[in-house]
């Protein structure tokens, strides 16, 4: 779940694929966003300056998926672009404004998208596991695990942290 930039708007995901936006002072809904798949949706963030209102959600479909954010009146929207990248479901994104988004899947990759072109600026994949023989040593294992499992590699946080006065930031 995420607040549109506003905080007046709360957005969620679900389990079905659909994105709900509701008034956050009443509780009602506003409005609901489709998604071609009807795959979990595990996180949102809503992007964008005064001119180009976006909410961008990620989950099990491996994509990232983008929705205008526009006051059209309509009670449902469809997804206006997807993005391709992750091999695995996708657990968390962060946005740096105006126009960087971050995105965590399951597998450790971590990408970095440029929001208006669509375009990877870096993917940052983690280096591959071991052999348990090698972690010990040469020694002769009858096993063949790796020293971690999959889910401790999963990207399940990211954030941007400013790195000074002239607004670098890293992820």
């Amino acid at each position: 779940a995420g607040f549109d930039g506003g905080k007046r708007r709360l957005i969620t995901g679900g389990s079905d694929g659909r994105l709900l936006m509701w008034n956050f002072s009443n509780g009602n809904k506003l409005k609901e966003l489709t998604s071609p798949t009807d795959d979990e949706v595990t996180a949102v963030v809503h992007t964008g300056g005064s001119n180009q209102k976006r909410i961008v959600g990620v989950g099990w479909n491996h994509l990232v998926t983008f929705w205008d954010d526009d006051a059209d009146g309509r009670k449902k929207a469809p997804c206006s672009r997807q993005l391709h990248g992750h091999a695995a479901d996708v657990l968390c994104i962060a946005q740096s404004p105006p126009s960087i988004l971050a995105t965590g899947d399951f597998d450790g990759v971590v990408i970095v998208w440029n929001v208006e072109s669509g375009a990877v600026r870096h993917k940052l994949v983690p280096p591959p596991l071991r052999p348990e023989s090698e972690i010990n040593g040469g020694a002769d294992t009858t096993t063949t695990s790796a020293y971690a499992p999959m889910t401790d590699r999963a990207a399940e946080g990211l954030c941007f942290v400013s790195l000074g006065p002239e607004e670098r930031v890293a992820a």
